[in-house]
């Protein structure tokens, strides 16, 4: 070749540039095992520009990366245990390219079965361990699609990490496939009543629309807890234990229903205090409070009374005005039984109603001390709060309390008469948005409870305030018909009818709840805040650990 063509083709090597190597390495290496979720970390080099890597599963290209990191994702729960191949395909901008290719197993323990994953779960769930719940309980349904335990593992894993659309379905799910399951429903419960309180802590915008979302999280979760009390009464047979019976019917606030049970048996023989107790305490939480008092002195004269009895005499006496009665049966019940629960509970509820609020604070403390844990402790120690103006710690241990039995439709009135006294100190959006919230807490109190006149009360009281005179005799009437011996039903009816211009009927049911009432002899019929006032200082039913074997410690 001569000199004059050899330069000009060597100026050329020179100048042209140099194909480049390009190497792809990632982060597993062949024969490792996946499972779960996983994150493919790929390496691309070139001395050129590298402008994209591909991410394969068989021959299918699944994804496409342009800019460092390079990553993948993928759910080997979506893919079927057994031989996974990947391939990784990197490419330069002068066309270089390079594969890496892996065969890896995929193993997410199928074989073990749905019920290890499932106990798995629970493990990790009683750990807080919840992306490792969502993992196993995952598995546990794709072995079985309709396994029960591997949803309510997810519902609640979820709901641990508030996730709430995500727990709201495995548990609708579940309560689909199975209605009366216990654990679905009360995560169907309990998660509505997250929700509601995370409406209310963000709620800065369409305050009605936030009321509407409460209102329905909270109606929704109290008639999910109804529902699963129904279900634990209709799994009874009320002629094999007739107690047990009953005590599934006061817990599910049947109070009712108990009375008809146990009455005639009461009638026939009053000298066992297991069932004379069930059965006055049922007619005191239904307010049959002249039953009440010729049941208890039956009971006394025929030697079936024990230290719970005489704590149920206190209260009845306490209602009548009868102070002095009622502190000579405390002393009684004290003297009985100093650590029964029934019995300390009832002391609390007295300390309240005498507005001893020294006393009451630290028989909330003993109770709470006594019994360990419990809603009716917890229920008294969020009035005590509020009592001693701590309105945050009142309603943080409110939420926590009403998640262990959302049913409750005493924690739903407590905390709708807090709001609703609160509205009372405010004025403008604030005192609209309050008298929401009680609103909203005594509907939901209804959805627990059709009957519960508390709830009826404070409705009539809120529809006097707000003008509303055919909703507050409306409201009125049902309380004043539930429970014609409680006394708020019977002032707000008065009101109720004074307010719609029927002032002679309003005097007669005055004239009536003086003689329910000494302290209201003489008073006329009330305005909303008057009405509210008598409901708030005296019309929290007493609440006490109910006389069933299990509830009460001797």
């Amino acid at each position: 070749m001569s000199k004059r063509l050899l330069l000009p083709l060597l100026s050329w090597l020179m100048v042209a540039p140099a194909m480049a190597a390009v190497t792809v390495k990632a982060n597993y290496k062949n024969g490792d095992k996946l499972s779960g979720d996983v994150t493919f970390e790929v390496q691309a080099e070139s001395s050129n520009l590298i402008t994209s890597v591909e991410f394969y599963v068989g021959n299918d290209l699944r994804d496409t990366d342009q800019s460092t990191p390079y990553e993948f994702k993928i759910d080997t729960l979506t893919e079927n245990d057994g031989p996974f191949q990947v391939t990784f395909a990197a490419y330069d901008n002068e066309g270089g390219s390079a594969k890496a290719v892996l065969n890896l197993q995929i193993d997410n323990g199928m074989s073990l079965g749905a019920e290890h994953h499932v106990e798995a779960a629970e493990d990790a769930i009683n750990l807080s361990d919840f992306n490792k719940a969502i993992y196993h309980g995952r598995v546990a349904l794709k072995i079985e699609p309709e396994n029960n335990g591997a949803r309510l593992a997810l519902a609640r894993a979820n709901l641990g990490l508030g996730v709430y659309d995500l727990a709201q379905k495995y548990a609708e799910d579940i309560v689909a496939s199975e209605p009366g399951h216990q654990g679905g429903l009360a995560l169907l419960a309990g998660v509505n009543l997250r929700r509601a309180f995370t409406a209310l802590k963000v709620g800065t915008g369409d305050w009605d629309a936030t009321i509407g979302s409460v209102r329905d999280a909270l109606k929704s979760a109290a008639g999910a807890q109804r529902t699963l009390n129904e279900n634990r009464i209709n799994a009874l047979d009320g002629n094999a234990d007739p107690l047990a019976y009953v005590d599934a019917l006061i817990d599910a606030r049947r109070y009712s229903l108990a009375i008809t049970q146990l009455q005639s048996k009461f009638n026939a023989d009053p000298r066992d205090p297991a069932l004379n107790n069930r059965y006055i305490y049922a007619l005191i939480r239904a307010a049959r409070w002249t039953d009440a008092a010729e049941s208890l002195k039956k009971a006394k004269d025929q030697g079936g009374a024990d230290a719970y009895t005489y704590a149920l005499d206190a209260i009845v006496r306490q209602v009548a005005g009868d102070q002095a009665g009622s502190e000579a049966s405390e002393k009684e019940a004290l003297f009985g039984g100093p650590n029964n629960l029934g019995v300390k509970s009832a002391q609390v509820w007295l300390a309240l109603r005498r507005n001893n609020t020294r006393a009451f604070g630290e028989i909330v403390r003993e109770l709470r001390e006594i019994g360990g844990p419990s809603v009716i402790a917890d229920y008294y120690n969020i009035i005590a709060l509020a009592m001693a103006n701590q309105p945050d710690a009142s309603r943080d241990m409110w939420e926590l309390t009403i998640l262990a039995d959302p049913g409750s439709p005493e924690l739903l009135v407590q905390r709708a008469m807090q709001a609703y006294s609160y509205a009372y100190s405010v004025s403008g959006d604030m005192q609209t948005r309050q008298r929401g919230l009680a609103k909203a807490l005594a509907e939901a109190a209804i959805e627990a409870r059709p009957e519960s006149f508390e709830a009826l009360t404070l409705l009539a009281i809120i529809a006097m305030d707000a003008g509303n005179r055919e909703d507050a005799f409306r409201w009125a009437r049902a309380a004043s018909q539930a429970a014609p011996q409680y006394g708020p039903a019977q002032y707000v009816l008065a009101g109720a009818l004074q307010m719609n211009g029927r002032s002679q009927e309003a005097r007669a049911v005055m004239e009536g709840l003086g003689k329910m009432d000494r302290t209201m002899v003489g008073s006329p019929a009330p305005g909303g805040v008057a009405a509210f006032r008598y409901l708030y200082l005296s019309g929290r039913m007493p609440w006490l650990v109910a006389p069933g074997a299990a509830s009460v410690r001797g």
